[in-house]
């Protein structure tokens, strides 16, 4: 067990480090500013009472988030230049990847954080005269956006950690 352990070769390419972990924080924050938020709209969509939002909100979630990663990421950068007439970029196709597979897992976090507020703040706020979206806007989602800020930052790491695949 005496083993020295020489770093000197990953010190001589540490520009090379440097721009891996750019191109990391780089995909992590596209991922994240554009997974979240359309994670809320979609899990918005799935709490619609129409069936013509319901559904489709509801097939996207089951298909990326019962689809890996990887398959999403590669599918994006090899399967749908063949069906639509234009390159992606490996950038743009792991961002579509993560981000969207991140969209349906969050979107299920404001699902529940919006259906675990008590049916007493919407009735509440119906006695009030108040719209569904004015309920949504000014009562159920501050509560509901504090109660699922955990789970969100689980997700924030799981996005980072993701980043590795695009590789």
């Amino acid at each position: 067990m005496n083993h020295e352990w020489d770093f000197a070769s990953v010190f001589l390419h540490a520009d090379a480090l440097l721009v891996g972990a750019i191109g990391t924080v780089r995909l992590f924050l596209i991922c994240l500013f554009t997974g979240l938020p359309l994670g809320l709209l979609v899990g918005l969509a799935r709490t619609a009472r129409s069936r013509w939002i319901y559904w489709p909100a509801s097939a996207f979630v089951e298909f990326f988030r019962n689809t890996p990663v990887l398959v999403q990421i590669l599918w994006f950068y090899y399967a749908l230049p063949m069906l639509v007439p234009f390159e992606i970029a490996p950038l743009t196709a792991a961002a579509l990847g993560i981000a969207l597979n991140s969209a349906a897992f969050s979107a299920e976090i404001y699902r529940g954080g919006i259906q675990s507020i008590e049916p007493a703040q919407w009735e509440g706020a119906q006695a009030l005269g108040m719209t569904r979206l004015a309920t949504l806007r000014r009562i159920v989602l501050p509560q509901a956006i504090r109660r699922v800020l955990p789970a969100l930052t689980n997700r924030a790491i799981e996005i980072f950690k993701m980043s590795t695949l695009a590789s």
